[in-house]
């Protein structure tokens, strides 16, 4: 395996992450109690990807000198807690999907297995704690590209393709590892709108159960305290007509909408969200009213009764 180095970066003196950022990778380190962000889009004149590796401490955005993963967006990066990782997998950079898995340790970024699902950008990626297994699901090659259906799991040496059918062709859909329940918990996409999977290691099996409107582009998190899936914004489908800016909450057998001032609240697409265990927060950064919209998030917390803006914008 290559490990990567740690050479500071050389003319960077920003405080945090662009307020204008959409598709980062947004995942908890509970190891270490910081949310760690890498990549991402952000919406100046270039569209540039970013390949900054930034951590929230709840207080403040530390960016880390660490050389990683190239630039990329609309990847997956979930928390290994059995080994201490965070693993990151794809992703795209100017339309150009990648195939290769990350692993960082709060020191360094390390490239590990160079087989596995082939390219892909906007798939579901989640981490089974009780089998220790990332689990990963459809995606696409690219826009107006081949649309996978295929499950795999990532069990830190190795992918293994572990399905190939259940929950249909999919991509821009969510997932989260539900504890309590020892499920992974799917919701909409291009491919299943308003339709919650869940996979219980062996196979995938639908929900029948209504809750949020059909909608891609949303954002998923584990509320450990509450012992629930939690879904927020997106984008409405068919058509992307309409951005939504709320929150629900799956316990398993439905799903409830949470309340939340409309004029205190973050915009709704393509935000990364990620639960912070330590001090019971949601923390959202990103994502706007649309690619071009002139309002976009910055950092957002919601401490399971109101959102409220966390990193002073």
């Amino acid at each position: 395996m290559f490990v990567a180095g740690a050479p500071p970066l050389a003319g960077q003196q920003a405080s945090a992450p662009p307020a204008n950022i959409y598709y980062p990778g947004l995942v908890y380190d509970a190891s270490r109690g910081v949310t760690v962000l890498f990549g991402g889009i952000s919406r100046d004149t270039t569209y540039s990807t970013h390949p900054t590796t930034w951590e929230w401490d709840g207080t403040e955005w530390r960016m880390r000198d660490v050389v990683g993963p190239p630039a990329r967006a609309a990847h997956g990066m979930v928390y290994d807690s059995r080994r201490r990782r965070v693993v990151l997998f794809g992703g795209s950079h100017k339309d150009e999907p990648f195939g290769d898995t990350w692993e960082y340790d709060g020191n360094a970024w390390t490239r590990m297995s160079t087989w596995g699902p082939a390219p892909r950008v906007a798939f579901g990626m989640a981490y089974d704690s009780a089998r220790g297994r990332v689990v990963l699901h459809g995606g696409s090659q690219g826009v107006g590209m081949t649309i996978f259906e295929d499950t795999w799991e990532w069990d830190g040496e190795k992918w293994l393709r572990v399905a190939t059918t259940g929950l249909p062709r999919n991509s821009f859909h969510k997932m989260v590892y539900d504890a309590r329940r020892q499920r992974v918990v799917s919701f909409g996409g291009r491919g299943a709108g308003d339709e919650t999977w869940e996979w219980d290691g062996r196979a995938w099996t639908r929900v029948h159960a209504s809750g949020p409107p059909a909608r891609d582009h949303h954002a998923i998190a584990y509320d450990a305290k509450r012992g629930r899936v939690v879904v927020f914004g997106g984008s409405s489908q068919p058509g992307g007509t309409r951005y939504f800016d709320d929150l629900w909450a799956w316990d398993g057998s439905r799903w409830t909408q949470l309340d939340a001032d409309a004029n205190i609240s973050p915009r709704g697409g393509l935000p990364g969200m990620t639960y912070d265990a330590r001090r019971d927060r949601l923390v959202l950064v990103g994502g706007g009213g649309n690619l071009h919209a002139t309002q976009y998030s910055g950092t957002w917390e919601w401490n399971g009764e109101a959102w409220h803006r966390a990193d002073n914008g």
